[in-house]
């Protein structure tokens, strides 16, 4: 390495003083001010006394090349066998420092950033094939698991978008309807599911909050006594937002960057897939051990609080609670209906005019209902500006490739 630094010398001038004018370099013994500051009067390899720069704190040796004095290299400093270095740069063996910035094998560290092999970490933030995970947060497919979508409207606010969890359900085919349900559960037909993601909870008084706080949502229906929503917050925070219309869960699906989920993905999500189950938990009659339902807690219960009725992937109350919109216009078949899991509806993206108020779909039964409500292919409606009191939902998102 000494030997590299006097060849460095040569086209850097080290200083004056290590040059002879016949590129032969200078015994530094000859002089006592022979080397400048900074630079230490050493034996060479070649058994010559050449000034090297004294090693700054932290300099170590990387690729097993020993870095002597750990030289600063200037400004204007040459290519030399392949090897570049540039403004205090140094390139060894396809290696190369950059202000401070490391390549190392195609591995970049950039002012402690460090790109490996397409993985960038940055401040503590990874990204690894397209998965970012920024303080604890996973992106998957440019998507976050606090819940909010890049290109989500409530990001233009300060602390506006609320925690979500979302469970990342895999795409399949499965069997929707039943043949001995109501005649709206039929004709029973193969559904084929593209992934999707969908909320783990309905959405919450406090989740919904949110919106209201940004002056976004319209605050919801309390003329009911089992209407959740207050004017301010306390301790029904953690319940499910009820009296709530469906374009009001529309506009709060719209403001966090999601959407309603399908009818035929709320069914798939019930399941557990392309599970043959009656209920959620599975073939086992409903009690009040795994659904609130038929007044078994006298109300509403917080999200999450009957973990023994959760689905397979654990998404829970997708039984009895709250009755949960779904984005489809309510038929009174499944003939026509499409089998690719999007929702049925007249207009683009199923968006309706309040006038029209076409009746839509809610699913899963709520807390007064009876265990018939509960099957994962019972199917209910409602006009979609109603707001009573058992009325609620939950979100779905695309997973874009």
């Amino acid at each position: 390495m000494k030997k590299l630094l006097w060849i460095i010398c040569l086209f850097v001038a080290c200083g004056e003083q290590t040059t002879a004018t016949n590129n032969e370099p200078t015994d530094c013994r000859a002089s006592d001010a022979a080397c400048p500051i900074g630079f230490t009067c050493e034996e060479s390899e070649m058994g010559q006394f050449l000034c090297t720069q004294d090693m700054p704190a932290g300099a170590e040796a990387m690729a097993g090349t020993e870095i002597t004095a750990g030289a600063e290299i200037m400004a204007g400093a040459e290519t030399m066998a392949g090897t570049e270095i540039m403004a205090g740069a140094e390139t060894m063996a396809g290696t190369e420092i950059m202000a401070g910035a490391e390549i190392m094998g195609g591995t970049e560290t950039m002012a402690g950033a460090e790109i490996m092999g397409g993985t960038e970490t940055m401040g503590g933030t990874e990204t690894m094939g397209g998965t970012e995970t920024m303080a604890g947060t996973e992106t998957m497919n440019g998507q976050s698991n606090n819940g909010i979508s890049p290109n989500a409207p409530c990001l233009e606010f300060e602390n506006a978008c609320p925690d979500i969890e979302w469970v990342r359900l895999e795409g399949d085919t499965f069997s929707m309807g039943s043949n001995s349900g109501q005649s709206d559960e039929q004709p029973v037909r193969e559904v084929t599911i593209q992934s999707f993601e969908i909320m783990r909870t309905e959405v919450t008084v406090a989740m919904y909050r949110k919106c209201v706080d940004a002056n976004v949502c319209s605050e919801l229906n309390t003329a009911l006594p089992e209407c959740t929503w207050t004017s301010e917050a306390d301790d029904k925070e953690d319940l499910p937002a009820s009296c709530m219309s469906w374009f009001q869960i529309s506009e709060f699906a719209t403001w966090v960057g999601a959407r309603l989920p399908s009818e035929a993905e709320w069914e798939f999500a019930a399941r557990g897939g392309n599970r043959d189950v009656l209920y959620p938990w599975g073939n086992e009659a409903p009690d009040c051990d795994r659904v609130n339902f038929d007044s078994c807690y006298e109300g509403i219960t917080s999200v999450c609080a009957i973990p023994a009725g959760n689905t397979a992937q654990g998404l829970c109350d997708m039984a009895g609670n709250v009755w949960e919109w779904v984005a489809d216009e309510y038929r009174t078949d499944y003939i026509g209906a499409p089998v690719d899991g999007s929702p049925r509806c007249e207009t683009v993206n199923c968006t309706a005019e309040m006038i029209d108020d076409p009746f839509r779909v809610m699913r899963g039964g709520y807390w007064f209902g009876q265990a018939g409500d509960l099957t994962v292919s019972y199917r209910n409606s409602g006009g979609q500006t109603n707001s009573f009191g058992y009325r609620g939902g939950r979100l779905a998102r695309t997973i874009t490739p």
